[in-house]
């Protein structure tokens, strides 16, 4: 606070932060930090994040209790008094408490995220965190709001919208292949990966092998960051009809723009009046709709709802109307973990990993104000970044210029032999012996690097 000088508010919003950082193996990092909310748009960076304690161990509720036990004291005795004198002035405090959910349930001592009773701000069980018929304070009422006393004696979305999609996808090409075996495999799999490389996104999919090396019938895909989530969420539904069933094809469209909608009330810094009172409404008719497809494809039944979804309808209106949502973004945390990671592996000896990592954050600290200052830039195209880059890139001349049709003709014509030694030249290791897996494994390969 003092680094604010004259900047400084006589009433400070201090937000209390942890998050849970793998190190390695088997090494586990538990980072505990605040941040000031009169800063901004700094609080995304590293540089508005204040590390105060880091403990070695995973993210645990008796890791917390046991070695952040003198911090959480001095916390609280602030929370008590709720003001603190700098440089002999008086500074009011009004304290927040963030972090992702699983940290948040971890802290508060509750159980994990998939239990009945998973809502951190009421006592919503998950068979009725579907109904979007209560009233928009109902769970804000004396008889379901949680209270300290109650949560101190309990024992712990993007996401849902792009493993439903990709299920659709999957089930689609089974039932596909399933009445014309004629038909080339996984057609509207690869439909969809070739939209996703349109809007810029790297993206796989496989089948999952078992503890022999041989493939299953299961399925996992790429990772995805936030920025690419992001990207897919604003051009991907542009190109649905492409491998969305014609049948759902509107409705599944439909969600995916009103998602567009609410995230982005949600992520605005200073959203209007008119998005803050709307945004109730918006999100639970999003929901209702969401369950329209329920029975008709997977992952839009009433089970399907999820903590997330239901504090989206019921919570977020009521902290978009007090505080904000965007000012409680967790990108800082995870950026000061990121960097925590890199100080453990390239300048700690490991014989003190918490002392050396605490001590070189808060050196960087100290230095943030004498980082040099980049040099302007004025953006001549504003549409470049989202459009003209991948037009760039697409232009780009490819490493095969092979046809796909052509790579997949040849692969049928191999054999056993060939097809393991095409898949070592490509890099790629396999305990797969079923020629028909392997081959089609060799195309998934082909097609990945088209």
């Amino acid at each position: 606070m003092e680094k604010l000088g004259d900047k400084m508010l006589n009433t400070q919003r201090v937000k209390i932060s942890g998050d849970g950082a793998k190190m390695s193996r088997i090494t586990n990092f538990v980072v505990l930090s605040f941040s000031l909310l009169s800063e901004g748009e700094k609080v995304m960076s590293t540089k508005g994040i204040h590390t105060v304690a880091i403990l070695n161990g995973k993210e645990d509720y008796g890791v917390l209790q046991t070695a952040g036990k003198n911090l959480f004291k001095e916390i609280n005795d602030l929370i008590a008094t709720r003001e603190i004198i700098v440089d002999g002035k008086k500074i009011n405090l009004e304290f927040y408490l963030g972090g992702d959910y699983k940290f948040l349930l971890t802290l508060l001592g509750m159980n994990a995220a998939n239990s009945n009773y998973a809502c951190i701000y009421c006592k919503v069980a998950s068979s009725e965190r579907w109904d979007m018929s209560k009233a928009k304070d109902f769970y804000w009422s004396d008889e379901m709001v949680r209270t300290t006393e109650e949560i101190q004696e309990c024992s712990l979305q993007t996401d849902k919208l792009e493993k439903n999609l990709i299920h659709s996808v999957l089930r689609r090409d089974k039932l596909a292949e399933r009445g014309n075996q004629r038909i080339e495999k996984n057609v509207y799999q690869h439909k969809l990966l070739q939209a996703m490389k349109k809007c810029g996104v790297t993206f796989s999919i496989w089948n999952k092998p078992d503890e022999n090396g041989n493939l299953t019938d299961k399925y996992d895909w790429t990772s995805l960051m936030g920025a690419d989530k992001k990207t897919l969420l604003y051009n991907l539904p542009d190109s649905f009809a492409e491998f969305v069933s014609p049948d759902n094809l509107e409705t599944v469209t439909k969600i995916w723009k009103d998602f567009q909608e609410v995230y982005g009330i949600v992520n605005s810094w200073n959203p209007s009046e008119e998005n803050v009172e709307q945004f109730f409404s918006k999100a639970t008719e999003w929901l209702k709709l969401f369950l329209t497809l329920g029975g008709i494809e997977d992952g839009y039944k009433k089970a399907n709802v999820t903590p997330y979804m239901h504090i989206l309808c019921y919570h977020v209106p009521f902290f978009l109307a007090t505080s904000g949502v965007k000012c409680f973004t967790g990108q800082g945390v995870e950026k000061v973990n990121d960097v925590i990671r890199r100080l453990y592996h390239q300048k700690s000896n490991k014989y003190d990993a918490c002392t050396d990592g605490l001590q070189a954050v808060k050196r960087l600290d100290d230095l943030q104000d004498f980082d040099r200052k980049p040099r302007s830039y004025k953006q001549q195209d504003a549409s470049y970044w989202n459009s003209g880059i991948i037009e760039e890139r697409q232009k780009r001349p490819r490493l095969s210029v092979t046809p796909l049709d052509d790579d997949e003709e040849n692969v049928d014509n191999m054999n056993e032999a060939e097809v393991k030694a095409k898949l070592k030249e490509m890099g790629v290791k396999t305990r797969v012996k079923n020629a028909e897996k392997l081959r089609q494994l060799l195309k998934d390969v082909i097609f990945a690097a088209s």
